[in-house]
């Protein structure tokens, strides 16, 4: 090595030494904002051990989220010893392997202090080590290159110097001592590079009302956070897993507390809890609702609903005055407190199962003058007077209302209402306008028909001499059954109707095949041969028609005689 070399090493050592040597100034109060990490499975056995730093003075800190996933349970050591249980996650990204959580409710620690801008290209920071490593001295690096992502809201840094898995998530700060970042796990760990994200994007991690769906935070079953504006706390917590039930009534109860002026999180409380026998605790929680909120109506809604589905399970032993008469009366006082058409709604409900069914008619009535007239509303309102006994054009005019509440085509919703109705129309022997329902019943349900309703169709069809249709929908019913005995003999009843002599023997000597004890089956049989010229055939099928019990086949001999 030549002399001038020697020099310029000469002169470079020392400060690189010194670099080294010593730490920023606000190094000894930075690293008392680092903590230390253990994450323990379902069973409570360890998963990882990591490291992390807080980013608020209440306890919010972030740590790589590989160190959480999979994890039930989390230990915080802070620099003073001090060990917390993670409260609850508040976001997390695998992709950028950030997680955000906090330490839960009156916990005060040491924080990083977030720079309000990015570190720029060509910036020297200082790479943070934690406590436990060796050499425990800040690292200075460069900013090699500042990549914008997200609409340019964040930004992801290439750093000049190599790093490793000891390193991760140590936090990148300024020359002012403030966090700028957080280094990312080697992807390579032969790159002569390494990479953090800003401080923004794990600052900005936040639960919403749709989280329940993200991947990345069902991956680590540690309690969520609940997101902070109202409407998507309410989101969240319909969206909650019901199932594991210490962590839903903790929602339930986390809810209510930044929301004692809400129902939603009191009713959701109670009727989780009576739903599973725990009904004190449900009436506990039904009475501190009526004293917090206003919105008395919802409360007295739920225990109306709640009664009601408890009564209509014949297990249920009743618990106090929760009967299905309290079910109407607290329906009632919700329709006091606040004239809804949804009260009015649960009252019919409520009339109808305690079988007052004239006082349950008059309120779906009375309901299909709001907002909520649907044709559901009539449904009720026809059940009512067939509970009645109502004359059945009554009843129709009612299913009349109820179909014109949809628009035609008839949309698939229509179709329990199609056939309903089809039925009354055959009682009522309006046999052609029963066929046209089936009809749409067909075209809505095709391919989803059972044997059982061809057969009707076709009976309705011949009742209209409606032959042909008749023949067909027979034939399909005996080919989706083709050993059932009635569908053979319906089919030699059409055919005969319509000429098909040679058809309906065949049809008649099937059904006898597949039943010799169908009286009916030889009935037809001797009535076909008759027609046929087979007098005598005839005759002999006509009498076992008598030997098997048949009423009608004596006068036919008589007749044939």
């Amino acid at each position: 090595m030549n002399r001038l070399k020697l020099f310029i090493l000469a002169g470079i050592l020392p400060v690189t030494t010194c670099l080294q040597a010593q730490n920023p100034k606000w190094y000894k109060k930075a690293r008392k904002a680092q903590i230390s990490i253990v994450t323990y499975n379902e069973q409570g056995d360890i998963l990882r051990s990591g490291n992390g730093f807080f980013i608020t003075k209440n306890g919010v800190a972030l740590a790589n989220y590989k160190l959480f996933e999979g994890a039930s349970k989390a230990v915080v050591v802070d620099s003073e010893g001090r060990k917390f249980n993670v409260a609850h996650i508040q976001g997390a990204n695998s992709l950028y392997d950030v997680v955000k959580f906090d330490l839960g409710k009156d916990v005060k620690t040491n924080t990083l202090e977030i720079a309000e801008d990015s570190a720029r290209t060509g910036s020297a920071v200082y790479v943070m080590p934690y406590p436990t490593q060796e050499k425990n001295r800040c690292r200075v690096d460069t900013v090699r290159k500042v990549v914008a992502f997200d609409e340019n809201r964040y930004v992801y840094y290439t750093l000049g110097n190599a790093s490793n898995d000891k390193n991760t998530n140590c936090p990148i700060m300024n020359h002012d001592g403030q966090v700028v970042g957080m280094l990312q796990a080697p992807a390579n760990t032969e790159d002569p590079n390494s990479y953090a994200i800003s401080i923004g994007y794990g600052r900005d991690l936040e639960i919403g009302g749709l989280s329940f769906a993200d991947s990345d935070l069902q991956g680590i079953h540690i309690q969520k956070a609940l997101p902070v504006s109202e409407d998507m706390a309410t989101t969240f917590i319909y969206m909650a897993n019901q199932e594991d039930s210490a962590s839903y009534t903790s929602y339930l109860k986390e809810y209510i507390e930044a929301y004692p002026k809400s129902p939603t999180g009191y009713t959701l409380l109670a009727e989780y809890n009576a739903l599973r026998g725990n009904y004190q605790e449900a009436e506990s929680v039904y009475e501190k609702a009526l004293k917090q909120t206003e919105r008395k109506d919802e409360i007295y809604f739920s225990q109306s609903r709640l009664f009601y589905n408890l009564n209509l399970n014949p297990k249920y032993q009743v618990y106090k005055d929760w009967t299905m008469q309290q079910a109407f009366v607290m329906a009632e006082s919700a329709g006091k407190e606040n004239n809804l058409p949804i009260y009015l709604q649960q009252q019919g409900h409520c009339l109808y199962a305690l079988k007052e069914y004239q006082k349950a008619y008059e309120k779906y009535m009375a309901l299909a003058q709001t907002n909520l007239r649907s044709a559901e509303t009539f449904v009720y309102a026809a059940q009512c007077k067939r509970m009645l006994e109502a004359p059945l054009e009554d009843i129709l005019a009612l299913q009349d209302s109820a179909l014109s509440c949809y628009s035609k085509p008839y949309a698939i919703e229509a179709a329990a209402l199609l056939i309903d109705r089809a039925n009354t129309l055959v009682a009522l022997k309006r046999y052609r306008q029963a066929v046209n329902d089936y009809n749409e019943y067909e075209r809505l349900m095709l391919g989803k028909l059972t044997a059982n309703f061809y057969y009707q169709k076709s009976q309705c069809e011949l009742q209209s001499r409606m032959y042909q249709q008749a023949l067909d929908d027979i034939d399909r019913a005996a080919s989706m059954e083709p050993n059932t005995a009635l569908f053979q003999a319906e089919k030699a009843v059409i055919c005969y109707k319509v000429g098909m002599l040679v058809e309906a023997i065949e049809a008649a000597q099937k059904c006898i095949s597949i039943d010799p004890d169908f009286a009916d089956a030889y009935r037809i049989l001797g009535i076909c041969f008759v027609q046929n010229n087979q007098k005598e055939d005839g005759l002999k099928q006509l009498q076992k028609a008598v030997d098997l019990g048949d009423k009608i086949a004596p006068k036919l001999i008589e007749e044939i005689k």
